[in-house]
């Protein structure tokens, strides 16, 4: 409960996972998401996924897009985004 203290100023929530670790998706929605619904009820959360230019390249188990922005909507999180930093793809 002492993290909670660190929210009264909060205006937005980036909720990030990796596209190649399935358990950060996973940890983002089971673990972090209702807390931070719970503690502030009236802040926008954007659910980002990052490394998504690995995609193709990666093998093995891997968060689809189409799964982590359905989830985003069925979830009610306000936004779905992406992002790479090594093409910039969606940096500003």
């Amino acid at each position: 409960h002492v993290r909670r203290l660190n929210y009264p100023l909060t205006n937005v929530i980036l909720l990030v996972f990796h596209y190649n670790v399935p358990a950060s998706f996973t940890n983002a929605l089971d673990k972090w998401y209702p807390e931070l619904r719970e503690a502030l009820p009236e802040v926008s959360v954007v659910l980002v996924g990052v490394k998504d230019d690995c995609i193709p390249a990666i093998r093995g188990s891997v968060v689809l897009q189409e799964e982590a922005a359905n989830t985003a909507q069925v979830r009610g999180i306000d936004l779905f985004m992406e992002c790479s930093l090594k093409d910039l793809n969606s940096i500003n």
